[in-house]
């Protein structure tokens, strides 16, 4: 296994990072209020849901201080990411659950395609073994665990 020592966050983060957490977290409440005006018959289209912006978490900046901190090798298989397949910017708790999470930079990591897409997709294991469910409610509600990604 790799050591890792997390670098200094990178500037895009520290300027727009706050920003594009709120921005994602008041889609999802408006996402689940409108879902439930659809479920109820009020709205004919179902609404679309909101995910965390690619271009925002893999921003260019951000790949390249993961490049540098993982040594251009994926987080799970230890390959060097390009050998492999492409890279990409893997969320360890997933954006899919953890909104608030989405552009943490110590929730960011350096992935292959293959083990992000093909083997971690959604997964993230819970201590008391229960299935992860966004929480409906208040989306971007973190519980005791989710501030030590």
């Amino acid at each position: 296994m790799i050591k890792i020592t997390r670098l200094q966050k990178p500037t895009i983060l520290e300027r727009k990072g706050n920003e594009w957490t709120d921005e994602l977290c008041e889609a999802r409440q408006q996402y689940y209020k409108d879902l439930i005006k659809f479920q109820r018959g009020r709205f004919k289209r179902r609404p679309q849901y909101p995910r965390a912006l690619k271009s925002r978490y893999a921003h260019q900046g951000i790949k390249r201080r993961l490049q540098k901190m993982f040594g251009h090798k994926c987080v799970y298989c230890e390959s060097p990411v390009t050998v492999v397949s492409y890279q990409a910017v893997e969320h360890f708790r997933p954006q899919s659950i953890y909104p608030k999470l989405a552009y943490e930079w110590s929730n960011l990591l350096l992935a292959c395609t293959v083990c992000n897409s093909g083997f971690k997709r959604d997964q993230f294991p819970l201590m008391d073994g229960c299935s992860l469910e966004e929480n409906r409610d208040e989306p971007c509600l973190l519980d005791d665990s989710d501030d030590n990604t």
